[in-house]
């Protein structure tokens, strides 16, 4: 009796074993395929510096989308008291995160945009406006159609976007970032050109990234970070991204459609003209900036968020026709074509 008991446990476990196995594939199955069905989103990172048009963005950016159930919103505002600089009223919306710190602690863009970028949650696009961009409409399904027609396993959209008083206007040219000179920092600083699409179709690459629009894999978030030790950094902030992730691996294209508008002329003030000894610290943090581009020494290999390693300054240079010891660029020749 004690044997038929023993026997018939353990058909029972070994049923029960089969069982487990057949449910542990049939969630596997499930989750891939709902890896698969999943939809892409998108986190903005906006940084926002006492700007009474950052609402209307927000709010340009949830009414634009195809889809806004798929943004999230990464917002670091650095406002006075004045309730109209508020990028979100009177109540935050669902899909926004935020960050909020007294305009007195700002210390330039850079540090706001690493704060923002600290918000990511493992979206699978990135996107950086400034505070004062309107979208065009379906802006969500353009931006993932045109960076995946990109040549790259790594592409990042990226311009000076049209002004904003020509949203909807119909405008086919699109601003390429294929101008660069040195300014009197002695970095290298963008201009672009309006340019008509090229006849095959395809995305014009650039060497340059700008800070008012980006587009890129969620990725770069956590491969490039963003140094929050550039205090009041605002020349030189494009020149060292676009470096770092162009070494990282990141090709840069002019998007195929105008996404976004920017308003390059906005009221209110700038962080420099609110903060104590922003020339003395701009000073300091532009030597950092000149001797991590490599202009100047003592070299800081090892830094944290200093260059990659996938592709080397010196072919940086090179692609982007830049010479860093005569301070001449041939970019416009190479890219403006």
């Amino acid at each position: 009796m004690n044997r038929r008991r023993a026997s018939v446990l353990l058909v029972i476990l070994a049923l029960a074993a089969c069982l487990a196995l057949v449910l542990v594939l049939t969630r596997r199955q499930e989750s891939f395929g709902d890896a698969k069905d999943a939809k892409d989103t998108i986190f903005v990172s906006v940084a926002s510096y006492r700007d009474v048009q950052c609402a209307d963005t927000v709010r340009d950016l949830f009414d634009k989308a195809d889809d806004p159930t798929r943004v999230f919103i990464g917002l670091c505002e650095q406002n006075s008291d004045d309730a109209s600089e508020s990028c979100v009223a009177p109540m935050l919306p669902k899909n926004v995160r935020r960050i909020l710190i007294p305009h007195t602690d700002a210390k330039g863009p850079v540090y706001a945009r690493y704060l923002c970028s600290t918000l990511y949650q493992g979206e699978t696009w990135f996107m950086q406006i400034d505070s004062h961009t309107k979208m065009a409409k379906g802006w969500d399904t353009l931006a993932i159609s045109n960076a995946t027609q990109c040549p790259s396993d790594k592409p990042i959209l990226t311009h000076y976007p049209r002004i904003i008083e020509e949203l909807d206007q119909g405008h086919t040219g699109v601003p390429v970032l294929c101008r660069s000179t040195f300014d009197g920092h002695g970095v290298p600083t963008f201009e672009s050109v309006i340019m008509d699409p090229r006849d095959d179709g395809e995305a014009r690459p650039v060497p340059f990234v700008s800070g008012g629009f980006v587009f890129g894999p969620g990725s770069l978030v956590h491969e490039v970070p963003y140094d929050p030790h550039l205090p009041y950094l605002f020349q030189g902030e494009e020149i060292l991204h676009s470096a770092r992730l162009w070494t990282s691996g990141y090709d840069f294209f002019t998007p195929l459609d105008n996404i976004a508008f920017h308003q390059y002329e906005r009221p209110g003030p700038r962080f420099w003209n609110d903060l104590p000894n922003y020339e003395e610290e701009q000073q300091r943090t532009m030597a950092k900036v000149r001797r991590l581009l490599g202009f100047e020494g003592p070299p800081m290999d090892g830094y944290r968020y200093g260059m990659g390693s996938h592709r080397s300054m010196d072919a940086y240079w090179k692609f982007a026709g830049i010479d860093p010891h005569k301070k001449s660029s041939m970019s416009e020749r190479k890219f403006c074509v």
